[in-house]
């Protein structure tokens, strides 16, 4: 009689012990959960390098539409030099906006009219910022071509402004939004599958 409630203790004992060396390997396994992470994060930093250089063609090309506007307005068209600049930003404007959407930062979906809303707001804070380099840049140089001066103010305005402002604010937040929709989904999953044992083990 004393005997009998020893075979459900053996039992259970049977049931609750395969659940340890699942918990052992899941430790064991833990220190390797950061090897992805490091790669993500290296990956990320050559993503950014590429971003960059993306940008700084776009630039590159935006400033030689610039340029080319500029002139046109300058000597064809005979525009003062102040309203040829602002027609030149404007319309250089437009093509670095589909370019850097499409090309720079490769945004694929998200709201449209929002992003053009965010990158207009960033460009007409720009637009004083460039008409202040233009300025300074003439006074600093004026023996120098409108030209020559307005491409030299339009790169310090691109690389001090424009860039980190629509990588961060303008593009970047549809980036980081679709980054916090992926990263809690895998962290989900990553939850179940260590729930799994337990779930088996009860």
């Amino acid at each position: 009689m004393l005997d009998a409630p020893a075979g459900p203790r053996l039992q259970h004992h049977a049931v609750v012990s395969p659940v340890l060396p699942d918990q052992a390997l899941t430790a064991q396994h833990l220190p390797s959960q950061h090897l992805p992470s490091q790669e993500c994060a290296k990956a990320g930093a050559r993503a950014s390098l590429r971003c960059f250089a993306r940008t700084m063609l776009v630039g590159f090309w935006a400033n030689i539409l610039d340029f080319a506007l500029l002139a046109l307005c300058l000597r064809w068209l005979e525009i003062e030099a102040l309203s040829s600049r602002v027609i030149a930003l404007l319309l250089s404007g437009f093509v670095t906006f589909i370019g850097s959407r499409s090309f720079a930062f490769r945004v694929q979906g998200g709201n449209v009219p929002r992003q053009a809303g965010r990158f207009i707001v960033a460009e007409v804070a720009a637009v004083p910022l460039n008409l202040l380099s233009f300025q300074l840049c003439a006074t600093f140089a004026p023996d120098s071509a409108p030209e020559f001066v307005s491409f030299v103010a339009n790169a310090l305005v691109f690389v001090a402004f424009s860039y980190p402002v629509r990588r961060l604010l303008v593009f970047g937040a549809e980036q980081s939004s679709a980054l916090v929709v992926a990263f809690p989904a895998s962290g989900a999953a990553v939850a179940a599958s260590k729930a799994v044992p337990s779930s088996s083990g009860s």
